[in-house]
């Protein structure tokens, strides 16, 4: 019997519990609700195989809402375009105009305490990340998370809960557990810091095959249907950091960023590190308003979990390392022009792989 999972969900029937106590006659007091469309023209070519350089129109279109029913209970869901995959809400203008699918991106309630928030559904990840290294911007974790702030001492604390899959007939499913540490501080009025470290947990993952794996994380046979599988349980500690120097004569902001992480389930092939910079406006959301950013990342192959990954980094594999340069220009209010440029090389066989996105992205 999984007693921590037993005792994670007391914990939130408790406080949901408690939380409806209070609300249960009260209506919608607010809803606000809002979305993105974004086309993308993409060219992708690989070395060394035979296959001709690719070219792909896609689109991307999201909307989301949620409605607070009082300061302690909001529910907010939202749809995408895209494929059942987790990493991605584009989709390719192809097949005789065919119609698109929309999916449910997140829907999750959020509770508040007095003591900090509780979300349980399909999540706006919760944790915060310093790159895309580890964590694809598009995956919506799926389970149950805690997270505290305190903002006047500049500290934060995320402990998490999620559903990797669920077998049948077995009471081991994969699962993660996520912890999560973070500080911010101003050391002046124009230089803040950020610190995190985090801890991420995998259970009953060896001998299983995880769906939308890159398959390029150490293996074995699946003990159920014989396909590839994870050969061990991931543990990975991490570590990250960004400093930034704002309102800048010229440039307006500088920023430069690291991340670290070891998979300690591992004793080889386990680490993941990226520097960055950006320099810019914080926020594109006016005509002349810009930023350059750029990257460079070299991930063994255990350094992270391949189910995670940044999809546009080799398809989300391990054993690559390479450089991701964006330009992004404000063409006018919530209008934005973006340059993405990816240039990753396989650590073993030295393939590489380019990719440059136009893109045309649109709030409201």
């Amino acid at each position: 019997m999984n007693y921590k999972k037993i005792a994670l969900i007391l914990a939130v029937l408790f406080v949901s519990t408690m939380v409806q106590a209070k609300v249960e006659k009260k209506k919608v007091k607010d809803f606000k609700h809002g979305g993105d469309f974004r086309y993308r023209y993409q060219l992708e070519d690989k070395d060394k195989d035979s296959n001709p350089q690719r070219v792909r129109n896609r689109i991307r279109f999201r909307y989301g809402g949620s409605a607070t029913l009082d300061k302690k209970t909001s529910v907010h869901a939202g749809i995408a375009t895209g494929a059942a995959t987790p990493k991605s809400g584009n989709q390719t203008l192809q097949d005789s105009s065919s119609s698109k699918a929309v999916y449910l991106d997140y829907a999750y309630a959020n509770m508040s305490t007095g003591y900090g928030n509780w979300m349980m559904g399909k999540l706006k990840n919760p944790l915060y990340a310093v790159s895309d290294m580890m964590w694809d911007t598009d995956i919506r974790p799926e389970g149950i998370a805690f997270k505290y702030k305190n903002k006047k001492a500049g500290y934060g604390l995320v402990a998490g809960y999620f559903i990797l899959d669920e077998i049948s007939g077995s009471d081991y499913d994969p699962n993660m557990f996520a912890v999560q540490a973070g500080k911010r501080l101003n050391l002046n009025k124009n230089t803040m810091v950020k610190v995190v470290g985090s801890v991420y947990s995998f259970d009953n993952t060896a001998g299983r095959a995880l769906s939308y794996s890159a398959m390029t994380n150490t293996g074995t046979v699946d003990t159920i249907n014989g396909t590839n599988a994870y050969a061990y349980n991931p543990h990975i500690v991490s570590f990250g950091s960004i400093v930034v120097f704002k309102n800048l004569k010229t440039i307006n902001n500088i920023s430069l960023s690291g991340e670290y992480n070891t998979n300690t389930a591992v004793d080889d092939e386990n680490i993941s590190a990226l520097v960055g910079i950006g320099v810019g406006s914080s926020k594109i959301n006016k005509k002349g308003k810009w930023k350059v950013k750029g990257n460079y990342r070299h991930i063994q192959k255990d350094g992270l979990v391949d189910i995670l990954t940044d999809a546009d980094t080799f398809g989300g594999a391990t054993n690559v390392k390479g450089i991701e340069l964006i330009l992004q220009y404000g063409i006018c209010h919530n209008v934005v022009l973006g340059l993405d440029y990816i240039s990753m090389k396989e650590l073993t066989t030295d393939q590489q792989e380019n990719i440059l996105q136009t893109d045309i992205s649109i709030k409201f």
